[in-house]
């Protein structure tokens, strides 16, 4: 077999080894970890985000919690991929003092592998959701011809994939706070009049879905 040092690995994989490792450390009951996606490759964002996951149950004996702080929605799905209860916290600085809001993601509510297209929503100030990625470069591309208008308005364009997505967008914009508007085609309003109402329930009651 062959050894490479891990002095010759790349800034990127010594950072994520160090960090992996820190986990496995016993006197470490709550670990907080700043922006973990640094200069390294998405397959490689999105298996951290496993393997901490991982990592964190086989040390559920111990106790250990775990924060992490990032702005990369493909660390965020790999943490989401195990289906496990996780707290996603975001901070809207938009106003003198900072606010902090939560969504939950369990077993019940986590879709699993297609979530990452709309998970980009929350690292935005204010939203268009939109159905598909189609419509989301349609409508991108729309804007900007508004661009001096909107340039300073932290917009973001996400699509949701899906029935599950919609509403699951609806219950992250409820928590969270976003500012978003939706946006379905006229097809989708006159055949899925229920999801319309789903999602429009969803946000008026705070992320609570009827189904």
């Amino acid at each position: 077999s062959n050894f490479t040092s891990i002095e010759e690995a790349g800034h990127g994989i010594r950072s994520m080894i160090r960090l992996l490792i820190s986990l496995l450390e016993p006197v470490n009951q709550i670990i907080l970890i700043d922006e973990p996606e640094m200069h390294i490759y998405p397959s490689q964002k999105r298996w951290l985000g496993q393997k901490l996951v991982e990592l964190a149950k086989e040390q559920e004996k111990q106790q250990k919690q775990i924060f992490l702080v990032t702005h990369d929605p493909i660390v965020l799905q790999g943490i989401l991929d195990k289906k496990i209860s996780t707290n996603v916290f975001r901070i809207d600085r938009d106003k003198e003092e900072g606010v902090i809001n939560c969504c939950k993601f369990d077993k019940k509510t986590n879709s699993g592998q297609k979530q990452e297209q709309y998970l980009q929503g929350l690292f935005y100030q204010r939203c268009v959701v939109v159905e598909g990625n189609s419509d989301r470069y349609f409508y991108g591309e729309m804007f900007k011809n508004y661009k001096e208008k909107i340039q300073d308005k932290d917009l973001g364009f996400v699509y949701t994939g899906g029935d599950r997505g919609s509403r699951n967008m609806a219950r992250l914009i409820a928590n969270t706070k976003i500012k978003a508007v939706f946006i379905y085609d006229l097809d989708m309003i006159i055949k899925r009049p229920k999801l319309i109402r789903a999602t429009y329930y969803i946000l008026k009651k705070g992320g609570k879905d009827p189904i």
